[in-house]
């Protein structure tokens, strides 16, 4: 229990809005950030992608 430990998650949406999607990647981002989780997030990167 001593050591630390580190993961890379990706989380990823498929929207017909480029705003629903940022909103929602946000509102995941907030539910980590402020949910009571005992992590640390040292980077985080949004990215919308548009074709």
């Amino acid at each position: 229990m001593d050591r630390w430990k580190t993961a890379v998650i990706g989380i990823s949406c498929i929207s017909n809005s480029a705003a629903v999607a940022d909103q929602l990647l946000n509102k995941v981002l907030a539910f980590v950030t402020d949910g009571g989780f005992d992590v640390v997030i040292r980077d985080f990167q949004i990215e919308i992608i548009a074709v």
